[in-house]
């Protein structure tokens, strides 16, 4: 049986790239040297209340080349950029993510999860049809929201699983990072507001929303840096303090809950200045 194009080339890639690591890990010539420094305190400023030392580049700020531009149409060639027409979870006609009023299948992280790639893959590459077929989505999610501020599957409600939605913010910011969409904003806006609404004991209380809370604050940050709204810090001091305690210990040795939720009290540094938070 012969295989799809777009698969074989997906398949190549994935080799290709295992090579490619696997020559990486070559040690450095005779005469090669490698200095590495460690710093008690690393510089800083302040945006606002926020103590800032490392920030991400808004999407678009630099344009790949060479062999990194290579893998990223690769992506865009394989699966990533075909996963619409395989997978139930990108069913546009079906998905709860695009129903205005939430009704509908799948409404969980999965079209979340790929929809952050995909719509940073899109505008890092800046191909037109991959940002159409973006912005359809977010275009459909926009729409989603209620007069009070939540937005998304009506099941996720219904159950107060913000987890998905802290994936989806990352798709919304890298809209407004490379578009200026001037909706993005007030979306937020308006959705942390509601955040703000729910008792502090259903406040994330459980489950992956719970143990990743980081993504959450990660975007109350986000858009405090870009309104300087003082409210907006004390609902992240509400999401740290309702965040399973990772400056006690792991939390979870579930691996995307380790990889997705460890760094949370350091993030919660930039507003605390409590060195705990980085120990």
């Amino acid at each position: 049986m012969s295989m799809e194009p777009w698969l074989a080339r997906l398949v190549l890639s994935s080799i290709l790239g295992t090579v490619v690591a696997i020559w990486s890990l070559a040690l450095p010539d005779e005469g090669d040297s490698i200095q590495i420094g460690v710093v008690d305190e690393p510089p800083h400023a302040r945006d606002g209340a926020l103590r800032v030392t490392l920030d991400k580049l808004p999407t678009g700020s630099v344009e790949p080349q060479g062999w990194l531009r290579t893998q990223l149409v690769l992506a865009r060639d394989g699966m990533i950029g075909h996963l619409e027409e395989i997978s139930p979870w990108c069913d546009f006609q079906r998905s709860a993510w695009a129903n205005p009023s939430g009704q509908g299948e799948n409404g969980w992280e999965e079209l979340p999860y790929w929809l952050r790639g995909f719509t940073s893959l899109a505008f890092v590459l800046n191909d037109r049809e991959l940002k159409a077929r973006a912005v359809h989505w977010l275009d459909a999610i926009l729409k989603s929201q209620r007069e009070d501020g939540y937005f998304g599957p009506r099941a996720n409600l219904d159950s107060l699983d913000l987890w998905p939605n802290m994936v989806v913010l990352y798709a919304m910011r890298t809209l407004h990072e490379a578009t200026g969409d001037p909706r993005v904003i007030p979306f937020m806006r308006k959705y942390f507001r509601w955040q703000l609404t729910l008792p502090k004991e259903k406040f994330i209380p459980s489950s992956w929303q719970h143990v990743r809370g980081a993504d959450n604050l990660d975007s109350i940050y986000w858009l405090y840096r870009r309104t300087k709204e003082n409210w907006l810090l004390d609902l992240a001091k509400r999401n740290h303090e309702c965040t399973a305690p990772w400056e006690n210990g792991i939390a979870s040795l579930h691996g995307v809950n380790f990889a997705q939720g460890f760094r949370e009290p350091a993030q919660f540094y930039q507003q605390s200045n409590d060195a705990k938070h980085l120990e």
